[in-house]
């Protein structure tokens, strides 16, 4: 059996492999590839892989011939050489096509992460900088008692890169998207950096938690979101800004530090996605009271990632150190900071984001000095903009959840209006409440009316004195001999050869004499306490 010397420079992939070997995968490179770890050495085939111990001259020498260096010979070839380090380069390459096809999605156990992170300079800060007629010191901070798991993807690319001229050679890198709202979005590449440190920090024998898709729904999201993220010429960054790459990956540097141009386009001629990594990073929370009442929920993971969420519409203030705002009649993006005083935002970005009313729409004071029944100075809350109701007569915001009726009333459609800007109206022959822009005003009556079978201009009641059917003239009969005694005695006299009709609701009695009609108020008082007579209405 032949020995071969494996470099220094390969003694992460030798680990790799090693570990590989003593795990479960283990068998399968026993079956598909005669592979075993015996020892110290790994043994395939006819030759066995030991660790260079620091020798000054190994079994098989390496130079440089036309057509590049001899330890690449073999994957250029695909030839067997004696070469050490081709052989060695072939054997990582099939275990790796190997691996990745039983293998496609690799997951991971929660990371958890030691903070060096104090929740109170952290809302200090959101303070200072975006509620500064807020005082901090009337907030609470009570942390979750569990943190939250941010999910993320990683697709582990192949490219083939050239500087413009040359051949394309392979480069190594990776782009993570992160799950939010059912959506993959793909973040910078030092949050990908970030990720990739952590993960060196796993526990393997932790057990994992697989994603509710499955490995080929991971897979199709993944690839769907790289997809978009290659693709969109829209977004904001390009697809370089995405792909990380390690600090050891000399393939980049080399293309760069080759071409004779100050301004290097890197041209990417081919992309193969090797595995998809499936992370849970778990970020730290708290929520933010004022008295009794939770305000906000705060996040910050990784990288210093913060979302602030509004606890009573549910609305993320910000969204991973992404904030957004009006500014006039566009829609512009911040992007914070939290290791910096002032969020990393300049006066002016500061300055349109408050009178953008971002984080003050959330946390509006709402004073109501005519709820006497709060209390002789009236009633004092603090509500997010979802919960108060805009009154506009009186150029003020009042409570949806108000319990008092006079303050607050409830239509049927579940909206929550201002008491006093609302009319008494005729709905199906029931007394409501209605807003005045929903009601029509009966040009018999007078009275104002909202009823979706009413003619344009008359109220039921009037309506069914005006169109007169054979299946309520018995009933409006009966109804003029019983209250007849209310017109005056004249009008009856005149008017008793001709058809009699009367037609009534809770508030009115309409009387059709003919062709004129009279309209007894019920509710009509004098002064004097007695009830006003019938009027004429129409002739």
């Amino acid at each position: 059996m032949t020995t071969a010397y494996v470099e220094k420079g390969y003694k992460r992939s030798f680990d790799n492999l090693t570990t590989l070997l003593k795990s479960g995968f283990g068998a399968v490179l026993k079956d598909k590839l005669s592979l075993s770890y015996e020892g110290d050495k790994i043994v395939y085939g006819d030759t066995q892989f030991v660790m260079d111990d620091g020798r000054e001259e190994i079994s098989c020498a390496a130079y440089m011939t036309d057509s590049g260096a001899s330890w690449f010979e073999g994957i250029r070839s695909g030839k067997n050489v004696s070469d050490t380090g081709s052989k060695w380069v072939e054997l990582v390459s099939e275990v790796a096509k190997l691996y990745h096809k039983k293998y496609p999605v690799i997951e991971y156990a929660p990371i958890d992460k030691n903070w060096d992170f104090k929740p109170q300079a952290v809302l200090e800060r959101i303070f200072s900088n975006f509620m500064p007629h807020s005082d901090v010191n009337k907030f609470d901070i009570k942390e979750l008692p569990e943190r939250k798991l941010e999910e993320y993807f990683g697709v582990s690319l192949c490219l083939k890169m050239h500087g413009g001229t040359g051949a394309p050679v392979p480069c190594l890198g990776k782009v993570y998207f992160k799950k939010v709202k059912n959506r993959l979005i793909a973040v910078k590449k030092n949050v990908a950096g970030d990720i990739e440190r952590f993960l060196k920090e796993v526990d393997v024998s932790a057990p994992t938690l697989p994603s509710s898709e499955g490995a080929e729904g991971i897979i199709d999201s993944a690839l769907n979101a790289l997809q978009v993220c290659v693709g969109d010429s829209e977004q904001a960054l390009n697809f370089a800004d995405y792909l990380y790459y390690s600090p050891t990956e000399s393939t980049i540097k080399n293309l760069l530090f080759n071409s004779k141009h100050e301004d290097v386009v890197l041209f990417v001629t081919d992309v193969q996605v090797k595995a998809i990594s499936h992370v849970y990073l778990k970020t730290f929370a708290f929520d933010v009271y004022e008295g009794n009442m939770p305000r906000y929920r705060i996040s910050v993971g990784l990288n210093d990632n913060l979302t602030m969420q509004c606890l009573s519409c549910g609305e993320n203030l910000i969204e991973n150190n992404k904030l957004t705002y009006q500014s006039g009649d566009d829609t512009k993006l911040a992007y914070i900071n939290l290791k910096d005083g002032n969020l990393g935002l300049d006066d002016e970005t500061i300055a349109n984001i408050l009178n953008a009313n971002v984080f003050s729409s959330h946390h509006m004071q709402i004073v109501c000095p005519q709820n006497v029944r709060a209390g002789v100075a009236g009633c004092f809350k603090t509500k997010c903009m979802s919960s108060v109701v805009r009154v506009d007569n009186i150029n003020a915001y009042k409570c949806k959840d108000c319990p008092y009726p006079e303050m607050i009333y409830t239509l049927d459609s579940g909206e929550r209006v201002w008491t006093k800007d609302l009319v008494i109206s005729k709905r199906n022959y029931d007394i409501v409440l209605d807003k005045k822009e929903n009601t029509k005003v009966c040009s018999v009556c007078k009275r104002r009316f909202t009823s979706a079978d009413a003619d344009e201009s008359l109220c039921p009641t009037c309506l069914k004195s005006a169109k007169l059917s054979k299946d309520t003239l018995d009933e409006a009969q009966r109804e003029y001999r019983r209250y007849s005694q209310l017109l005056p005695i004249g009008v009856r006299l005149i008017n008793a050869a001709k058809k009699k009709y009367c037609f009534s609701d809770e508030e009115i009695l309409v009387f059709v004499i003919g062709r004129d009609k009279w309209i007894f108020n019920k509710l009509d008082a004098m002064k004097k306490g007695f009830v006003r007579p019938p009027k004429k209405v129409r002739s």
